[in-house]
């Protein structure tokens, strides 16, 4: 379970890259980046309560969660600071309700 949530992480990680290498000035495609890095980061969310609601989260785990959430919130090229700041304080519980399925804050 561990090193599919650390897959996660490495796979923002990679559409951050690949996105900046293709990226020649403004881009649309910043947004559609940012919708599905918040996606991602909301499934992550689904998956972390998931988890806990079946079994205790250890510390290990809880770091692996968070560091993967790191990942996301780095990759987001579109996100204003404020709510960059929330997400990265918001609860797990908190990001999956209120993250929509569409990406949207």
């Amino acid at each position: 379970m561990r090193r599919d949530v650390v897959r996660f992480g490495n796979d923002a990680k990679r559409l951050n890259l690949i996105a900046q290498l293709h990226q020649t000035g403004p881009d649309p495609s910043n947004e559609r980046l940012t919708r599905a890095q918040l996606k991602n980061l909301r499934m992550l969310a689904r998956y972390y309560m998931f988890i806990r609601s079946g079994w205790s989260v250890t510390e290990g785990t809880q770091d692996v969660f968070d560091s993967t959430r790191q990942a996301f919130l780095k990759s987001l090229p579109d996100v204003p600071e404020a709510s960059h700041t929330q997400l990265k304080t918001k609860t797990f519980a908190e990001l999956a309700t209120q993250i929509s399925p569409e990406g949207q804050i």
